[in-house]
């Protein structure tokens, strides 16, 4: 997570302002349920420009990169089964036929974490819960699958899930 603590121009880009904020953040994060976050503070000055592009000549205390070369260089593709089980829905697959009237799957990628048949999910940023029915790929069937995986899933209840959608462990 980053956190692009703006407006420095209105306290003078004071690293003791910064400094505070920082403090103020990290209390608040050691009340979180998921503690192994990874956060980057950037000092920036939205308005004026300062720390955007480069580096800012108003904060010469601050040494890491400026925050869209920071963006540009984020590894998005961390797969880990320690992390929580994050879905990203990339398709809906309706049904096919009258024979297969009330098939519809779920096909995405298993960014984190596992899943097995069986689990409670919640469809973000619906909030809408359901219980995993089936993890398929292709004709297989899978009783549970790890980061990486891309498969497609059917839930128990007929939920609104789209294109886009994340699901998550409840």
């Amino acid at each position: 997570m980053i956190v692009a603590i703006n407006k420095m121009d209105m306290v003078n880009y004071d690293q003791k302002v910064y400094q505070k904020i920082i403090e103020d953040f990290e209390q608040l994060r050691q009340r979180a349920s998921f503690q192994d976050q990874n956060i980057h503070y950037i000092p920036i000055s939205a308005l004026h420009g300062e720390n955007i592009m480069e580096g800012s000549a108003e904060m010469p205390w601050y040494s890491g990169k400026a925050f869209l070369p920071y963006l540009e260089n984020i590894d998005l593709d961390i797969q880990s089964d320690q992390l929580p089980a994050r879905f990203q829905v990339q398709t809906v697959i309706p049904p096919k036929n009258e024979a297969h009237h009330d098939f519809r799957a779920y096909a995405g990628k298993l960014r984190s974490g596992a899943l097995r048949v069986g689990d409670r999910i919640r469809v973000l940023p619906s909030k809408k819960e359901s219980k995993i029915k089936e993890i398929l790929f292709f004709d297989e069937k899978y009783q549970k699958v790890s980061a990486g995986s891309s498969v497609s899933l059917t839930l128990e209840d007929d939920i609104q899930v789209s294109r886009g959608d994340l699901l998550i462990k409840s």
